[in-house]
């Protein structure tokens, strides 16, 4: 038996998305503290002033956490796919 899930919209008070058409829309359920479950699990954070997602500053995934030999691949898999194709 398949359960239905409520949509992870989130509540933002202030900023650009509480000014666009989204935040006035009827019928959406609000589930702030599943919202950040899943931003932590994937080790992002909510920049509530903003209303953006950002990477978590100790984030390994993030690019800028990335070691040298990591960059220095992928700008080498960039360059050969632009000098190839």
């Amino acid at each position: 038996m398949k359960t239905e899930k409520s949509p992870i919209v989130l509540t933002i008070t202030e900023g650009p998305i509480a000014e666009s058409p989204l935040a006035e829309t009827p019928g959406l359920e609000y589930d702030n503290a599943r919202l950040l479950h899943y931003l932590a699990r994937y080790g992002l954070v909510l920049n509530r002033k903003s209303g953006y997602v950002e990477w978590r500053p100790d984030n390994p995934d993030h690019p800028r956490n990335w070691t040298a030999k990591r960059k220095a691949y992928d700008i080498l898999v960039v360059l050969f796919f632009e000098l190839f194709t």
